[in-house]
């Protein structure tokens, strides 16, 4: 039989931020209870901010812990609730403060209050909050006085879960060690919507928070102890959410841009000498995406250290409550969710199981809000506004150009943990934001009215287009020559461009293959032509490749009939047919219709920085508990992608296409300060 005692505890829950206090003073009753002997002990649970990554090379970000601390706002630090779970040595000796955190710790008491109350004097509104917590003692005969017993502190639970995790432990089946139950999976960080300011219907509150030093934080117990000499421990928590934020740009950037407040920007084409401004770009909404949902590790996992980028070490080798460790992303250990060690590429679009969960009566599946994916049948494939329209609606954040100031930073979500090996940070995996802007080209190359050469033709919208400007109604081509985004009027000049390079003399001219001339046009005519011999993967409509198709088997023998073809195949109807024309093996197109002049440029969040745009680091693209990642756009650089290109959730975050180029300041809620953002 278990031996049921009670002991009594007074908890003061998470305060604030870098404070800690403790409390002298408790409830007033007796030293006999009717279950067993009462004890009292004075608990301070302080929410203090664990660390901050410190900076490296010109303000990136070497991973790790580093050092720094953020308050937050009240409803993020404000605890309803506290429980409490005590442990002791599996041998029964005595705790160092050397130590690393054991697995192996024996649980032996749980405890909870859902009465919060007796506000002390503060400077910070709900810094201190008292509660008297019953224990109950889970291992049978445990002597307990004069007992020094470990204490892992948890806030905001709330009572349906406190007593779900109460049962279990030390139950058969259930959490009996420390290893049970840091693997226990906590599926809610917090409650309700993202308002950062704590207001609004349903606010977000309710911040679970646990434990985070990596030695034990411990209290004596002592039989017969009343509220004057109570014994003290001291417990530090942190979130086990993170949060999102986007910074306003400065308003004495350096960067090129134009009213960076309101998130207008010009690029500029730095491939002319002095720079030309080729477009305006306006930041108008943002929205998280792959914001993990499905849960999370009580207590914070970190990883064996990794030298490889493909590989993670074994489970066996976990820390709980351990210090991250990072080495310009060579070698570096892991934080770990439950589902890291299983997403692998293969699993990308599909189903993902937690590695190691404990408690669960069911496997609970990687899920994400808003997650990047796509059907991997082409007929099925979202485009980007297609995907856009999908996002949940409460996750769009409008910019600040629609509300005249920006009391930035803007809160965009708040997000469970979410980290991925280095060589499967993919698309579909890493949380990111995904904005969605509004590009004004200052001229659209088209053919003049001779019809014999290019002219920039220019885009009235341009010159008068800002933060209060609504979207220009107009649509245009993008296409990617080199290193260039060209923005186009239509499919006719991105076509004459490829007949007139690809012909010394001109001997066909673009006009011979609309739906009228080339009924006129023989096969064996056009196969004789540059055009048909040209390289072909200069030609972004994919036509002139289409057009060799259709003369397959054609007599082009001396002498041989003519064979014309038909009106289906002039260049208005292929065109018709596919709009984004020449579309690679990965799916990628080559002619970027863009409609109202509406673009998209997605953002994968960094934990870390390796400072290599070629190769993806450890740790380097990741979410972290108690992390806020602050992202400050400073320029943007090109196009993005147009509504009609589709997202490829099995893209790599870092590659040769590189959107943006970031500058991480990172401190602790804690802050990571995905600044310097290049898109």
């Amino acid at each position: 039989m278990k031996f049921n005692s009670k002991l009594w505890m007074l908890a003061v829950a998470l305060a604030t931020v870098g404070c800690q206090d403790n409390l002298e003073n408790g409830p007033v009753t007796g030293t006999e209870g009717v279950d067993g002997p009462q004890t009292y002990m004075t608990v301070t649970i302080n929410s203090e901010t664990v660390t901050k990554a410190p900076q490296g090379e010109n303000g990136k970000p070497a991973g790790g812990e580093g050092e720094g601390t953020y308050l937050g706002t009240e409803n993020e630090y404000k605890v309803s609730d506290v429980a409490v779970v005590l442990y002791r040595k599996s041998d029964g000796s005595a705790f160092s403060s050397t130590e690393n955190f054991g697995k192996d710790y024996n649980l032996v008491a749980f405890g909870y209050s859902g009465t919060v109350g007796g506000m002390e004097e503060s400077n910070e509104s709900e810094h201190q909050r008292q509660a008297s917590v019953t224990i109950e003692i889970k291992e049978s005969g445990l002597e307990f006085d004069n007992v020094e017993f470990g204490v892992i502190g948890i806030a905001n639970l709330g009572s349906e879960k406190a007593t779900a995790l109460g049962d279990l432990i030390g139950a058969e089946g259930g959490l009996t060690d420390m290893n049970d139950l840091a693997n226990y999976l906590q599926d809610v960080a917090w409650d309700g919507s993202a308002y950062e300011d704590g207001t609004g219907t349903d606010a977000a509150n309710h911040f679970v928070m646990s434990s985070h030093f990596d030695t034990p934080e411990t209290v004596v117990l002592r039989a017969g102890a009343d509220a004057n000499n109570a014994p003290t421990a001291n417990i530090h928590v942190e979130r086990l959410a993170a949060k999102v934020r986007i910074n306003e740009p400065s308003a004495t950037s350096t960067t090129e841009t134009v009213d960076g407040r309101q998130f207008v920007y010009t690029v500029m084409d730095e491939y002319q000498t002095p720079a030309v401004a080729i477009a305006k770009v306006r930041l108008d909404e943002a929205a998280i995406v792959n914001k993990l949902e499905s849960g999370t590790y009580l207590l914070k996992h970190i990883s064996g250290t990794a030298t490889s980028l493909s590989t993670i070490p074994g489970v066996e080798n976990d820390l709980y409550l351990a210090d991250e460790v990072w080495d310009n992303g060579s070698s570096a250990n892991y934080v770990i969710d439950p589902w890291t060690r299983n997403k692998i590429a293969a699993s990308v679009g599909g189903t993902v199981a937690p590695a190691t969960i404990t408690g669960q009566t069911a496997t609970v599946n990687l899920s994400y809000e808003n997650h990047f994916t796509n059907d991997a049948e082409e007929a099925n494939q979202k485009d980007y506004d297609d995907f856009w329209g999908s996002l949940s609606s409460n996750s769009i954040k409008t910019l600040a150009y629609s509300e005249g100031t920006f009391a930035g930073p803007k809160l965009i979500a708040y997000t469970q943990e979410n980290t991925t090996r280095a060589n499967e940070s993919l698309n579909g995996y890493s949380t990111g934001v995904l904005f969605k802007a509004t590009y004004v080209p200052s001229a659209l190359t088209a053919i003049n009215a001779a019809g014999d050469s290019f002219e920039e033709e220019p885009v009235a919208a341009y010159s008068t287009f800002n933060a209060g400007s609504a979207a220009p109604d107009i649509d245009y081509l993008m296409v990617k020559e080199g290193a260039q985004w060209v923005a186009y009027k239509n499919y006719e000049a991105i076509w004459a461009k490829y007949c007139w390079d690809s012909q010394t003399t001109l001997v066909l001219d673009y006009d011979a293959f609309n739906n009228t001339n080339i009924t006129t046009l023989s096969k064996q005519a056009y196969l004789a032509s540059a055009i048909s011999n040209g390289d072909l993967s200069l030609d972004p409509t994919g036509y002139a490749a289409y057009l060799n198709e259709q003369c397959e088997g054609v007599d082009t023998s001396e002498g041989a009939t003519p064979v014309y073809f038909a009106a289906a195949d002039g260049f208005e109807n292929y065109c018709q047919a596919n709009p984004r024309g020449y579309v690679n093996e990965e799916g990628e197109a080559s002619i970027h219709v863009v409609e109202n002049c509406v673009c998209y440029y997605p953002y994968w969040i960094r934990h870390a920085n390796n400072d290599n745009e070629a190769e993806m680091g450890i740790m380097e693209f990741g979410i972290v508990r108690n992390n806020i990642y602050d992202l400050t756009v400073s320029k943007i650089s090109g196009f993005g992608f147009a509504g009609s290109d589709r997202p490829d959730p099995e893209k790599p975050n870092e590659d040769d296409e590189i959107f943006f180029k970031v500058n991480l300041f990172v401190r602790d809620w804690v802050i990571r300060s995905n600044s310097g953002i290049i898109l």
